[in-house]
């Protein structure tokens, strides 16, 4: 699993969004020789709070996974708190700073089993499951399409966005497996976005959706640990490029690998979806 960027097809076919989906399958299929490698499904809920302060609980599941994104206006966001923190000590070391807040505006969770959001619930709010919550502002979102692989590097899912049974557009996400993070300073991040523009049609209205790291930090609850130092060198011993100091030496952290692929695609769709429902 490696680094991955979503593409939003909004009007990919506005009087049949099945034709959108497969002019993408017959692009990739036929112009690119990738192959149908299984079945693509989401399920995104929205949740808001009854009670005052006011609070969302946004979730996307895939599988036997739930991903929880809990937004909490009232709260500090971590970045700002950090921020303030540093500002505060740099002008005074011996400054009293804020006390650190029970949480922060964004926090994210994973739950296995998803029924486990149940629970969730009932902690946050108190009493019965949904005593304090109801449906948010956007009624429940579909994605539905299919994963598809080109060569052995390139995995592309494609979706179709369902909403009130009404199709809603494409998603398109293409994951480069053998890319581990995101495209650093001076690194040409153009890379997956020309690979999926290429697999849409050429008259296809696809932009591109991304996070700042500074928004990815909010969400993730801190910033990410950007390298991981070697604290020991038991394994170094039948290492034939081994020399001195190379335990001190730091290696990309792998954000974009497994779990936490995964991770960061579900909350990068929900961000999507949230912000579009907002902008109705």
């Amino acid at each position: 699993m490696g680094y991955t960027v979503l593409v939003r097809w909004k009007d990919a076919d506005e009087k049949n969004d099945l034709a959108g989906f497969g002019r993408i399958a017959q692009q990739i299929t036929g112009v690119h020789g990738g192959a149908t490698k299984g079945q693509w499904q989401l399920y995104a809920r929205f949740y808001k709070s009854t009670t005052w302060p006011s609070r969302s609980i946004n979730t996307m599941t895939t599988g036997d996974t739930c991903f929880v994104l809990c937004e909490d206006t009232s709260a500090p966001g971590h970045v700002s708190f950090e921020n303030t923190k540093r500002a505060t000590l740099a002008q005074d070391p011996n400054a009293q700073v804020p006390a650190r807040p029970s949480h922060y505006k964004s926090t994210s969770l994973t739950l296995s089993p998803p029924t486990l959001l149940g629970l969730l619930f009932q902690q946050i709010g108190g009493g019965t499951v949904w005593s304090n919550w109801m449906p948010g502002a956007l009624p429940d979102i579909e994605i539905n399409g299919a994963v598809f692989q080109i060569g052995e590097d390139l995995i592309i899912r494609v979706g179709r966005v369902i909403q009130k049974n009404q199709p809603r557009g494409l998603v398109i996400e293409a994951e480069l497996i053998p890319l581990p993070r995101a495209p650093g300073p001076g690194e040409d991040p153009r890379l997956l976005q020309e690979l999926i523009t290429a697999v849409a049609p050429t008259n296809a209205d696809v932009k591109a959706v991304s996070l700042t790291e500074e928004q990815w930090n909010e969400i993730l609850a801190g910033p990410d640990q950007e390298t991981t130092t070697k604290t020991s060198n038991d394994d170094d011993d039948d290492d034939l490029f081994t020399w001195p100091g190379k335990e001190d030496e730091t290696s990309p952290q792998k954000d974009w690998i497994g779990p936490e692929r995964e991770k960061r695609s579900a909350f990068l769709l929900l961000k999507l979806l949230v912000t579009e429902g907002t902008q109705r």
